[in-house]
């Protein structure tokens, strides 16, 4: 089993055998090497233990950045989902959360000339995605802003935050 997966199978669940599988969980997270901000043990739905892992070195809940929010019902055509950065400065995307109310791919590209892709999700109606990259991805072109395109018709928001990079 990866460091990065937990997977621990309760046969009867009561208190010893409980007890015991809360202690191994606390003791796998315990001994995890890498960037992992938590873990949960669930047993149905029932937190039984929550432990921590090594911090992590992004800016977590401490984000400072420019948050703009855009909403449309077609955004089959590429839409601006961030602001200009500051003159000769290039764009950081820090985070991003995409809703949708019909089934839809959502591109996140650049502004300018030939789009680059960053990132496509592929969303189901009515669905919500987050996504917090590890290395917040930087436009490679100065002055130009972020853009998102939708492959159908239908109701899209999407909130970001940028930072000049």
């Amino acid at each position: 089993m990866a460091d990065t997966d937990a997977q621990v199978t309760v046969g009867q669940t009561n208190e010893g055998s409980l007890a015991r599988v809360t202690k191994r969980f606390k003791e796998w997270v315990s001994g995890i090497h890498g960037e992992v901000v938590g873990a949960v043990l669930m047993v149905g739905n029932t937190v039984v233990a929550v432990g921590s892992g090594v911090p992590t070195l992004d800016d977590g809940p401490a984000t400072e950045g420019t948050d703009t929010y855009t909403t449309s019902a077609d955004m089959t055509t590429a839409a601006a989902i961030a602001p200009v950065p500051t003159s000769a400065k290039k764009s950081r995307l820090l985070q991003i959360t995409i809703s949708v109310d019909t089934a839809m791919s959502v591109t996140i590209q650049s502004s300018n000339g030939t789009p680059v892709v960053y990132q496509k999700f592929y969303m189901t109606a009515n669905s919500t995605v987050i996504w917090v990259p590890r290395h917040p991805p930087l436009l490679n072109v100065a002055d130009e802003r972020w853009n998102g395109l939708a492959s159908a018709s239908g109701n899209v928001a999407i909130h970001t935050t940028v930072k000049d990079g």
